[in-house]
């Protein structure tokens, strides 16, 4: 896992989180540091061969699922939540 701080620090003091971009080469690390379980998806109709990855966690809303490329970040209350890429790096940047 990656330490991230907000790009914009006036705006909020929370400091630093915990975060990582979820990839075919980490998704098995990641689904352990979050408690979930990896997971491949497949399209019938183009008949991926490989299929991409993902992940189901337990959230704050129940199951969650993230994809291939979204961040996932532990909050300040130890939950872990999915942040699409345009919206994760337009807040947040490397420590």
């Amino acid at each position: 896992m990656e330490t991230w701080q907000l790009i914009n620090r006036a705006k909020d003091d929370r400091g630093t989180i915990l975060a990582v971009q979820l990839t075919k080469e980490n998704a098995s690390d990641v689904a352990y540091w979050c408690g979930g379980q990896k997971v491949m998806t497949y399209d019938p109709i183009l008949h991926d061969e490989i299929g991409k990855v993902g992940m189901n966690y337990e959230g704050r809303y129940g199951t969650e699922r993230a994809n291939e490329g979204d961040f996932i970040m532990e909050d300040d209350f130890g939950e872990f939540r999915r942040v699409s890429p345009s919206m994760f790096l337009s807040v947040y940047e490397r420590a």
